[in-house]
């Protein structure tokens, strides 16, 4: 499928389970060579799987992809363990100067209660053919 423009939104939201244990959070600290005192902020990248699907529905060439910004915003505290649910939607697509602009949400909440806790936004830009 190619890049929907902008009035074929919204996608269907792309939902993941996740689940972070004390395992996952000591991978983290080994992968950046790290002490382990706290919990790492970038642990909740594990929730971008959608974002990934997305671009892969869209038969992205990963050669012409560059990531802008992405931002996480934390509702309340992450509690390790966790099992949480992702959801993903496109919540923008702007085409300019040959670039696809995309703009993707995350929302994680905790599986058991269905409380927000944290929410991603992503901005990737894709060079046309």
């Amino acid at each position: 499928m190619p890049i929907p423009e902008r009035s074929l939104l919204p996608l269907p939201v792309k939902q993941h389970s996740i689940t972070i244990d004390e395992k996952k959070v000591e991978e983290f600290h080994r992968a950046f060579k790290d002490k382990r005192t706290y919990t790492p902020p970038t642990l909740m990248a594990v929730s971008m799987k959608g974002v990934f699907e997305f671009l892969n529905e869209f038969e992205i060439d990963w050669r012409k992809l560059l990531h802008a910004t992405q931002s996480f915003t934390y509702h309340s505290p992450i509690k390790i363990p966790l099992e949480a649910i992702s959801e993903t939607k496109l919540a923008d697509v702007k085409f300019r100067n040959s670039i696809h602009w995309l703009s993707f949400e995350t929302q994680v909440k905790d599986k058991a209660t269905s409380k927000p806790l944290i929410t991603s936004k992503s901005l990737l830009l894709v060079r046309e053919s």
